[in-house]
């Protein structure tokens, strides 16, 4: 059986798909609608039954749908960095055709920007992750907007969780009464948005937990650091999957882009800021996870003291994420819980 080397220009609407064998004879040029799977099926299950099917396609807001139907008919299935691709295939020309032309050329002379696809249970859980994450933020954004509403009024809770159930009585009881009809509804409503988000954050913490007990040693390893909640560890081990795809702690400090960044050539060496490329909620949830290891273990408090005396608060609390990075690969990698050390 032959080899057919397809690429595929994803677009929102329409794509784009071009596709030729080893000896060069094109057998598919055609445009597709993306949101027609019944049209890639039947596409696909037509060309699978002649040829070997080599696909690539870049990484988009279609990929969670298309990769699971490119993998039922294709032999491989390449995702692409978009990025990396684009300055690779970077032309005077550019046109749909063109880029699906030179993804199927890659894919024939396997040097395309390769990124890895985690398995389908793994990419609902970075879903889930970022989803708690965005509600979090919500969260804090109308407990801001509830406080600078009482300041238009000269008034502050006394209560230090805005939405707790003494400061809705304080309200009741205070609020009201020193408020306008209008600041009163507005009150209210931000009041009615927080208690729906406590609520719809509760069912999603259990849902976090839930998940955790399909990571088995995994997660349990990495529940022993002091600051790590059940999201973060869902975070983490739904992100990196298998810790063998890792060489070393560098790689997996570059993958979640909390590595500096490097410029060298010749005599000229450049030491630049974090990369940030990674996934910024896993990187924001280290950065938060550090407030409790700091109280929890002396040592590792006195070690960003000591990178505090040196350097800004900034980088120093980024030298201390890539340092609690390589910390948890090395946690996952010898399978061993974290223990604390006194000062």
């Amino acid at each position: 059986m032959s080899i057919l080397y397809i690429g595929v220009d994803v677009g929102n609407t329409n794509s784009r798909m071009f596709g030729f064998t080893d000896d060069g004879e094109v057998i598919v040029e055609q445009r597709m609608q993306t949101l027609c799977e019944d049209s890639w099926v039947r596409l696909l299950e037509k060309l699978s039954e002649r040829y070997e099917v080599r696909l690539a396609y870049e990484v988009g807001p279609h990929y969670e749908w298309m990769q699971g139907l490119f993998e039922r008919y294709c032999s491989q299935v390449v995702l692409v960095n978009p990025a990396e691709f684009g300055v690779i295939s970077k032309s005077q020309k550019k046109t749909d055709r063109r880029d699906a032309q030179k993804l199927a050329e890659g894919v024939r002379r396997g040097d395309l920007p390769e990124v890895f696809a985690p398995p389908k249970q793994s990419r609902a859980d970075r879903r889930l992750v970022s989803f708690v994450h965005w509600l979090s933020r919500r969260q804090g954004s109308a407990k801001t907007r509830l406080r600078g509403l009482l300041l238009t009024y000269r008034l502050r809770c006394p209560v230090k969780d805005i939405s707790s159930a003494k400061a809705r009585k304080w309200f009741e009881e205070v609020g009201k009464k020193r408020m306008d009809e209008q600041g009163w509804c507005v009150a209210q409503m931000l009041l009615a948005e927080l208690a729906l988000i406590e609520q719809q954050r509760a069912e999603l913490d259990k849902e976090v937990e839930k998940r955790l007990d399909h990571y088995g040693r995994a997660a349990e390893v990495l529940h022993s650091v002091p600051g790590f909640g059940p999201l973060t560890v869902l975070a983490l081990v739904s992100m990196i999957v298998d810790i063998h795809r890792f060489e070393s702690a560098k790689q997996l400090s570059a993958y979640f882009g909390a590595c500096g960044k490097v410029y060298q050539s010749g005599k000229t060496l450049r030491l630049g800021s974090v990369t940030k490329r990674g996934n910024k909620t896993v990187r924001w949830l280290l950065s938060q996870a550090l407030c409790g290891l700091h109280r929890a273990d002396p040592r590792a408090r006195k070690r960003y003291l000591r990178l505090k005396r040196r350097k800004h608060t900034g980088v120093a609390r980024s030298a201390q994420v890539n340092w609690l990075v390589g910390l948890v690969y090395y946690l996952l990698k010898t399978e061993r819980q974290y223990r604390r050390k006194t000062a």
